[in-house]
């Protein structure tokens, strides 16, 4: 089992923007879990407390023979300024543009605790595309403290025309990656992902923001503490862990955490994440309290 966390850190004011990109055509949010594989998530947000974090790869250049060889399937990398080229990077960063590329509704999540968004768990609403990206990125943000969200919008119509995903095919070696199975996220920033492992390839591709992500080495499997009825999910609250909030009552309830070891890294405009199946990610969800909106496809 690999895990990730997540944490949006933002822009200059309050959001997050990025690209979500699913390489396995059988693989979706909903797809039900496989059983874990006797390893440990990846993915969380580092804590104070936690050892030192490792780094993750980081690589300016990787080719299709390299990749294959040293990360499918084997190991998360951050390929830096990948996605400089693409428009979405300077276009985007205009709201009125940014709201103009999709006439829909989107999902937009809300969070019970008003923070940690996970699907599942949280309110689930539709909005206009054209209205949530203003209320993240326009004149008059929403901040934080008034309510955070999360938003996802099929990669399509203006948005689509604005990303290329012909470097992600080669490097992946001409597959092609489908439209269905691709997003652009939207939320605010300091929003956290859990504790989690995903079960397709995923390149995260940062737009706007910045983001934050953990993962932690399969050996450590034991140590996160998968919840019965959802085994692709953690116990471990790693943000209240990383804060040191209640540590007495989190060691007792999680007493083998503190022996595993996290791997953060984090993604800027222009940077692509790539992470293995079944490996975790979360976001760290202090970074980006005083920043803007992010956005990712």
């Amino acid at each position: 089992m690999s895990s990730d966390s997540e944490e949006d850190e933002g822009v200059e004011d309050w959001g997050d923007l990025a690209a979500d990109l699913a390489c396995d055509d059988d693989s979706s949010d909903d797809a039900e879990p496989e059983p874990a594989p006797e390893s440990a998530p990846e993915a969380m947000p580092e804590a104070t407390p936690e050892p030192a974090a490792l780094g993750v790869a980081r690589r300016g250049q990787l080719s299709n023979a390299e990749f294959e060889a040293e990360f499918r399937h084997r190991a998360p990398v951050l390929l830096a300024g990948f996605a400089q080229g693409w428009p979405a990077l300077s276009r985007w960063s205009s709201p009125p543009h940014l709201a103009s590329l999709l006439g829909q509704e989107v999902l937009v999540l809300r969070s019970p605790d008003g923070q940690r968004f996970l699907k599942r768990d949280c309110e689930q609403l539709r909005q206009p595309f054209h209205d949530v990206a203003l209320q993240l990125f326009g004149p008059a943000p929403t901040s934080p403290e008034a309510g955070r969200m999360y938003a996802r919008a099929p990669l399509a119509s203006g948005l689509r025309s604005e990303v290329d995903l012909s470097g992600l095919e080669t490097l992946v070696g001409g597959e092609v990656f489908k439209d269905a199975n691709s997003g652009v996220w939207l939320g605010t920033a300091g929003n956290v992902t859990p504790l989690h492992y995903d079960l397709c390839h995923g390149f995260l591709i940062q737009v706007l923001g910045s983001k934050s992500v953990t993962y932690f080495e399969p050996d450590d499997y034991r140590c996160l503490y998968q919840r019965a009825e959802n085994p692709e999910l953690s116990q471990v609250d790693l943000d209240a862990w990383r804060l040191g909030e209640g540590r007495e009552e989190l060691e007792r309830k999680w007493p083998l955490f503190g022996d595993a070891t996290p791997r953060t890294v984090r993604v800027e405009p222009g940077d692509c994440l790539y992470t293995p199946p079944c490996a975790s990610k979360p976001p760290l969800p202090t970074a980006g309290a005083g920043s803007r909106s992010s956005l990712q496809a």
